[in-house]
């Protein structure tokens, strides 16, 4: 793996934190049942589902995880960092044939109060493993790779709450040895939360 990708992770992750803390203020807030909620805030997703692996033609399952923040003075553009994993078979099984992007985009995005659109776009450090033929004995035989790619998502959550939803995602990976498209159910977490309203009682 591209030791310096890791790095770049990391400190996209750090400033996660510090955009959270110097944009509480920034834009308007929102109350809703009775909580105060702050708009275009970071949040994260956790998804699973299905995909379609084009180079040998067929599916198989995937998963990611990934947080996505405000770029500080642009309202609405976004940088995400993430985690995307695809195989012919469950996570737990360890099959040979799999995929991992670790992945970092600038997205756009659209928030309202009961849904939040996104799309983003930006490359990936892919790695994994690809089959490559099978023996006279019926052997399968696989060859590793590890390379730069291209990830691009499409989101689209409904929130059950102001700050937790469930959704929709379309997603790509492409590099030169692994190229799969796929969907995904999504949770949906903001970091938006702000507290109760509080309410003074107003003498008769």
């Amino acid at each position: 793996m591209n030791k310096t990708f890791p790095q770049i992770i990391t400190l996209l992750l750090w400033l996660v934190l510090s955009e959270s803390l110097t944009s509480q203020n920034t834009f308007d807030k929102v109350i809703y049942q009775n909580k105060l909620y702050q708009p275009e805030t970071a949040w994260f997703t956790v998804g699973a589902g299905l995909g379609y692996q084009a180079t040998l033609k067929n599916m198989e399952k995937n998963l990611s995880v990934g947080i996505n923040f405000r770029i500080k003075k642009i309202r609405d553009y976004y940088f995400n960092v993430g985690y995307h994993f695809t195989s012919d078979e469950i996570i737990y099984k360890r099959s040979m044939q799999r995929l991992t992007d670790l992945h970092a985009g600038i997205g756009v995005r659209r928030e309202e109060l009961k849904q939040n659109i996104y799309f983003f776009l930006g490359p990936s450090n892919s790695y994994g493993y690809i089959y490559n033929y099978t023996d006279s004995l019926g052997d399968r035989y696989y060859k590793g790779f590890n390379t730069i790619g291209l990830y691009s998502e499409f989101q689209y959550t409904f929130k059950i709450f102001y700050d937790i939803g469930i959704g929709t995602s379309f997603y790509a990976s492409i590099n030169k040895y692994y190229k799969v498209v796929g969907a995904q159910l999504h949770l949906y977490f903001s970091m938006s939360y702000r507290g109760k309203m509080k309410f003074n009682k107003i003498d008769q």
